[in-house]
């Protein structure tokens, strides 16, 4: 958990994937990426990207078109 929280401040854009390669090429760790995704659920960890439907409208708020 420290490695992992060591590396997420230095590089904040890393995922659940990208995280799993580097702790098993860094540290030679069998570790899988359930794993590591539990661990950031655990950790309250967020990584900063786009998240799911930002770029979908607001319901309550007609279009104009003319």
């Amino acid at each position: 958990m420290n490695k992992i929280d060591n590396k997420l401040t230095e590089c904040p854009f890393y995922g659940g994937e990208r995280m799993t390669d580097y702790i098993n090429y860094r540290y030679g760790l069998g570790v899988n990426v359930k794993r590591i995704r539990r661990l950031y659920i655990l950790m309250a960890l967020d990584t900063l990207m786009l998240k799911h439907g930002l770029s979908e409208r607001c319901i309550p708020f007609p279009l104009f078109t003319q």
